[in-house]
């Protein structure tokens, strides 16, 4: 028991320092649009012309436009893979000692699959929604006569896109650790409690062994040691958590 809780201990205290790493991560794809400046140059090079009788005149602007949302989806994707191999490798080591105690790690398991959906409908929203000829804001951009002027404001608002995409999945992850933390805390609690519960068992053994031989004193004094240590562990543990 112990030693479990040593191991456990020691994913926690992990997890919680890994937590900014991860965050780190996702900031790092920062660059998804300035690395498609080719494909956003040409995106700007034509004016879309909103309700233009023949549709062979928006093709340049339209044909532009699919391969900007089809190389940054494909940057996206990658991202997301990325976040989510990490989340699940590190989440995977806590899971295996949880169930090394017998404890049911289904709340832990839920809060990765929502993580990994929502964070994975994320870039997939924002670009298709926001990159689209059904969106007035892009479109009024596509509008703008001067060739300059249009590809500035096609950058700003690729940029734009890009940092509320991060900051949803920022607090995505923000909540998913907190809960996560959450949960450990009330495990902890609960073993708390149930060790409370057996030094306060431990207390009427002593009392027994002075009518003891010494051979049973021996082994009651090694269960009493036992449970002390564990509740020990968990006091400092819980103690660090909480901090």
């Amino acid at each position: 028991m112990a030693k479990w809780l040593t191991e456990l201990g020691k994913v926690v205290r992990t997890a919680i320092m890994y937590a900014p790493k991860v965050i780190g991560l996702i900031k790092e794809a920062k660059d998804l649009f300035s690395n498609n400046k080719a494909d956003i140059d040409n995106v700007a090079k034509e004016t879309y012309k909103k309700g233009a009788q023949n549709p062979e005149e928006n093709m340049g602007v339209i044909h532009a436009l699919n391969e900007l949302k089809n190389n940054v989806q494909d940057r996206a994707s990658k991202i997301k893979n990325e976040i989510t191999y990490f989340l699940v490798n590190h989440i995977k080591s806590l899971k295996d000692i949880l169930e090394q105690g017998q404890i049911p790690t289904y709340n832990i398991d839920y809060a990765m699959r929502e993580s990994e959906r929502v964070i994975g409908q994320i870039f997939s929203t924002h670009i298709t929604q926001y990159f689209s000829i059904g969106n007035d804001r892009f479109v009024k951009i596509l509008q703008i006569p001067c060739e300059e002027e249009r590809k500035e404001a096609l950058e700003h608002f690729c940029n734009k896109v890009l940092i509320n995409a991060l900051k949803e999945i920022v607090n995505e992850l923000d909540k998913s650790l907190a809960y996560m933390q959450e949960t450990f805390c009330d495990i902890l609690q609960d073993k708390y409690q149930i060790q409370q519960s057996l030094l306060q068992r431990d207390a009427a053994l002593l009392r027994e062994l002075q009518s003891s031989t010494i051979q049973e004193k021996q082994k009651k004094q090694i269960a009493i040691a036992e449970q002390i240590a564990c509740y020990n562990a968990i006091s400092l543990i819980l103690q660090r958590l909480v901090k």
